[in-house]
């Protein structure tokens, strides 16, 4: 996926019929003016042993353009035929403007094809620190882990809404083999520090 026009613009829509609006959506718009997506975040299935990919935001269509946002009303109000009612009711409001700062957001988050993907990361002093993935450029913003569903939220990024993503937590010592300070990890992948055992040793 192309990621460097230069307008980045979100759609409001009805959050049932998102994805049906935007295969609509991606289906006629002229490749060559831009794209048409879902974000999207990899999730981590326990039961299946598997990742899946989710949305990552209900109602909102992304798109990525050289049209601003007066030019792509204009061209999406040119659809007013459509039978789905959202054409027919698109408002002034339907229609918004990345900053610059959210387009610098989503450029670090997502990839080419609008997935944040699975970052992995160890735990020091009860905060995570991402070493691979979208979010080793987040590693500050993140205010909590679920490591059973493999998951970070990042609170109030966007639009009023938290950013839940897959993060996977690892043994430092797997994610940073050479790595001096880490902790060895036994076959129960419990781990031990050698610095702190050896104090309590001694006393």
């Amino acid at each position: 996926m192309k990621t460097d026009f230069p307008h980045y613009h979100i759609l409001f829509v009805q959050t049932q019929k998102q994805v049906d609006f935007c295969r609509m959506l991606e289906e006629f718009f002229p490749k060559e003016h831009g794209q048409v997506f879902l974000p999207k975040y990899e999730k981590y299935r326990s039961d299946r042993k598997e990742v899946e990919i989710r949305i990552l935001f209900p109602a909102y269509i992304f798109v990525r353009t050289d049209m601003d946002r007066l030019e792509l009303r204009k061209f999406l109000t040119t659809y007013r035929g459509n039978p789905i009612s959202f054409f027919k009711t698109l408002g002034d409001d339907d229609v918004s403007s990345l900053t610059d700062e959210e387009k610098e957001f989503f450029r670090l988050l997502l990839d080419g094809d609008g997935i944040a993907r699975m970052s992995y990361g160890y735990i020091k002093e009860g905060r995570a620190v991402v070493v691979d993935g979208p979010l080793k450029h987040f590693t500050n913003r993140i205010a909590k882990v679920d490591r059973h569903s493999r998951l970070a939220m990042m609170p109030v990024v966007f639009r009023e809404h938290d950013i839940i993503v897959g993060l996977t937590i690892r043994p430092k010592r797997e994610l940073l083999p050479d790595a001096e300070d880490a902790p060895y990890v036994l076959d129960d992948g419990s781990e031990v520090d050698l610095d702190i055992l050896k104090k309590k040793m001694m006393g």
